[in-house]
């Protein structure tokens, strides 16, 4: 009983200091011990919002990957009419925009 605490205590501590909590086979009542941590972790205020270093790691990988990609010519860009959006829509996957562009580089 009392390493069961145990571990639920280090699960817990780990939740409360934003660290990766260590994995271990738990058993039924360890288990909804841990799912009550968690979801009271996630309920803290400001647990919603996203740590400075993750924001940079995406912003530094849209970057790169934006710098790798052909890039758009702005000026000659133009609206579809909603007939034409509707053609594109039903013949090109929803990430291939609704825009006419010159695409260089």
């Amino acid at each position: 009983m009392k390493e069961s605490a145990d571990r639920i205590a280090r699960f817990v501590d780990d939740l409360l200091h934003g660290r990766r909590p260590h994995r271990f086979e738990a058993t039924r009542e360890e288990a909804e011990a841990m799912t009550a941590a968690a979801g009271l972790a996630a309920a803290r205020v400001g647990a919603d919002i996203p740590e400075k270093a993750a924001l940079d790691r995406i912003h530094q990988k849209l970057s790169e990957a934006l710098d790798e990609s052909p890039a758009l010519d702005r000026a000659s860009c133009s609206l579809m009419t909603p007939i034409e959006s509707s053609t594109v829509l039903a013949t090109r996957p929803p990430s291939a925009g609704l825009a006419r562009c010159s695409i260089t580089g």
